[in-house]
């Protein structure tokens, strides 16, 4: 192996243990790239369905800027294959954007307060151990003759930078992200009281310039799972 390439390998553990930034921001700008007509195809497994392969291709539309917010939106083709558990069935990416903050998702059906907003899934600058708060809340609804009380959290880290293999190959420096949500709602009358809550972890690998190449999420006790896989990514190319 070259000497020169033997150094830059050194370089990259050094500064993933040290908690160092792990790319300049250009390079973070980049890290999920989102351009119009750049296209990924994705093959999706269900727990519940073990003999099901889905495949989606998904090609990213016209960019639509927001003068206020300066976000950048890109409506995808078709919902893009980043899932989530909205309580027991998963919910999927509808829009993506960026700004210089970082890279969001929109989730549909947007019926809890984890869908319905820009969720930053990831946040700039790129380093080894950062964590960061997408949304958390604790509210109470008073309804005069009930009262909603819901307490809610969504917290994601960047665990490390891993070798990844997925049917559209091997990447062997991709960012590991672990992503938790902890939701309880407790709906309280002068009789009675109920509680639901539900817990999400969803394990992704990101790689620079490419996206997201695998996701494995999984819902409360794991009994429900999904495994999202890059298949192909292809830029646009320029005119």
């Amino acid at each position: 192996m070259p000497k020169f390439l033997i150094a830059v390998i050194v370089v990259l553990v050094i500064g993933c243990r040290k908690g160092n930034l792990l790319s300049p921001a250009e390079e973070a700008q980049g890290f999920f790239p989102l351009a119009e007509g750049n296209t990924w195809v994705y093959e999706s497994h269900f727990s519940w369905e073990p003999d099901t392969t889905l495949v989606r291709e998904v090609t990213l539309g016209h960019q639509q800027i927001d003068t206020v917010s300066g976000l950048e939106y890109y409506n995808p083709t078709s919902t893009f294959s980043y899932a989530r558990f909205a309580s027991s069935r998963p919910v999927w990416c509808t829009v993506l954007a960026k700004d210089s903050r970082g890279i969001y998702a929109v989730f549909t059906p947007g019926t809890s307060p984890f869908y319905t907003a820009l969720l930053r899934f990831i946040d700039y600058p790129v380093m080894v151990g950062k964590s960061w708060i997408v949304v958390e809340g604790n509210t109470t609804f008073d309804g005069g003759s009930y009262r909603l009380h819901k307490i809610f959290r969504n917290i994601r880290t960047i665990l490390g930078i891993e070798s990844v293999t997925v049917p559209a190959g091997m990447f062997p420096f991709c960012y590991h992200i672990a992503d938790s949500v902890t939701y309880r709602e407790d709906y309280i009358t002068s009789t009675d009281s109920t509680t639901q809550s539900y817990q999400s972890v969803s394990n992704e690998w990101f790689v620079p310039y490419t996206g997201l190449v695998k996701q494995m999420v999984s819902w409360n006790q794991y009994e429900n799972t999904i495994r999202n896989e890059l298949r192909m990514f292809r830029r646009r190319l320029s005119n």
